[in-house]
């Protein structure tokens, strides 16, 4: 990126929407990069910090930084906010922020509006897990718990590596969620036809492939739910704290990261306080992806896909947006941005 050492280029939320337009494959096959340098130990990635508010538990404020090694080498942070009760208010539960470095200087290259890329690096390690890990080719329906902003991406990510898909069989626990997903995903990704499941027994009989991306901090999906599901069924666990640790145990668990997805109460963290190990979990999609390990030894047995949310990801998708939107010229240069050295450096010599 060329840009005078003191200047910033800032990316407005219409920047990012504009260059990520049509870049739905591109993100996908950087997110398998991504995981396989993790995978392959290219990478620093601690773990998230986690700011919570003891009055207000749902809320939280998360801070993801992270380094992805090799060409191209990466490294940033991501700020983002979770005030499910943002929906009251008539605006949307995430808010971000993402700043890219300098891998010479450490200085913040690049300034962007940031709950866009992460839905979308979301949404596109979704669907890369379903292409990789689904038991159907050409899946033609998807089962979709919760109706929000990321399971609208998890759903056009899923339609651009399946154009086979033609329904989506929804539940949410706002009735009215589910009318406005309908209509917007109509709306912005084609022709779907939409049905609304009366129970989540219904829905996960509905397809072999699940997506659930919800705002539950506690697990309220029983083993009884999946009774009547196909048999090698593929759930996308995105939100991680959907599914009851019985579920978790029985199923061939697919991950981002181990250490990582194994903490903050999530569905496999009480899994694995439960049952006091990891062996649960079987492989990270990185490896899968790289042909280190398969992906599933079982064809009739239930896979999971429960991914943390690495930020590497997030480093690769704010990377794909600054090139597109430097390319096309979008964007806006915020002039010394840095101030100017308060104590001049020494001549040599002197």
């Amino acid at each position: 990126m060329s840009l005078p050492i003191d200047d910033v280029l800032y990316l407005s939320a219409a920047d990012i929407e504009a260059s990520l337009a049509g870049a739905e494959l591109e993100l996908v096959d950087r997110v398998r990069d991504a995981y396989e340098r993790h995978s392959a130990g290219r990478s620093a990635v601690p773990h998230s910090v986690f700011v919570r508010f003891p009055e207000r538990p749902r809320d939280r404020i998360i801070a993801l930084p992270a380094w992805l090694g090799s060409a191209p080498e990466l490294a940033g942070i991501k700020w983002i906010s979770s005030v499910p009760g943002n929906h009251e208010r008539g605006i949307d539960r995430a808010s971000a922020v993402m700043i890219l470095n300098d891998l010479e200087t450490g200085r913040a290259r690049v300034v962007m509006e940031g709950s866009i890329v992460s839905a979308w690096r979301t949404a596109a390690s979704a669907a890369l897990a379903a292409r990789t890990l689904s038991s159907e080719e050409r899946p033609e329906r998807v089962a979709l718990v919760g109706c929000g902003r990321i399971q609208l991406e998890v759903l056009r990510f899923l339609r651009a590596v399946f154009p086979s898909l033609r329904q989506a069989v929804m539940l949410d626990t706002d009735a009215g969620a589910a009318a406005r997903f309908a209509d917007t995903a109509a709306r912005t990704l084609g022709a779907m036809h939409f049905e609304t499941a009366p129970t989540l027994e219904a829905l996960f009989a509905s397809a072999a492939l699940v997506s659930l991306a919800t705002t539950s901090g506690t697990p309220f999906i029983e083993p009884a739910a999946l009774s009547s599901a196909p048999r090698g069924s593929t759930i996308l666990h995105l939100s991680l704290r959907d599914l009851a640790p019985s579920i978790v145990l029985g199923a061939h668990n697919v991950v981002d990261d181990e250490d990582h997805v194994c903490r903050a109460e999530t569905s496999l963290h009480l899994a694995e306080q439960e049952v006091g190990h990891r062996r649960f979990v079987h492989a990270a999609l990185g490896d899968v992806t790289a042909g280190r390990t398969t992906a599933r030894p079982d064809r009739d047995r239930l896979v999971v896909f429960s991914p943390f949310g690495l930020g590497v990801l997030d480093l690769v998708a704010a990377d794909l947006v600054a090139q597109r939107a430097i390319a096309s010229g979008r964007g806006t240069v915020l002039r010394g941005f840095f101030p100017p050295r308060v104590i001049a450096r020494e001549e040599s010599g002197r």
